[in-house]
């Protein structure tokens, strides 16, 4: 094999190398860039989620308080309250949808009794 042969030989590797490293380097600039699109479309959802919600004047803003560090009978107090409001909502509905299908309604669902 001529001399010239092995100098052709390996300009054309390293020609090949180079182009190979530009390629790869194209791919992570195109990846990185999509990155920080899809970055800064995370970043403009989180900030719309972390936004506090804006109270109109007059309302009542209730603070989380642990319920360990409250009384035991004003926690029962309004577990119960809140469980009789529920019942109370669910057979509203109940009236209501049986109503609404024209179903008889339940005596002890009829209000006032």
């Amino acid at each position: 094999m001529p001399w010239w042969s092995w100098i052709v030989l390996w300009v054309a590797l390293v020609a090949l190398t180079l182009l190979f490293l530009i390629y790869c380097g194209f791919r992570l600039y195109r990846g990185f860039s999509v990155l920080l699109a899809e970055l800064g479309t995370a970043s403009s959802v989180l900030d719309r989620l972390s936004a506090p919600d804006l109270q109109p004047e007059g309302t009542d803003i209730r603070h989380f308080e642990p319920a360990v560090f409250a009384d035991p009978s004003e926690i029962r107090s309004v577990y119960r309250s809140g469980k009789a409001h529920r019942q109370e909502l669910r057979r509203v509905n109940r009236v209501a949808r049986r109503i609404d299908r024209g179903q008889p309604v339940a005596v002890r669902d009829l209000p006032g009794l």
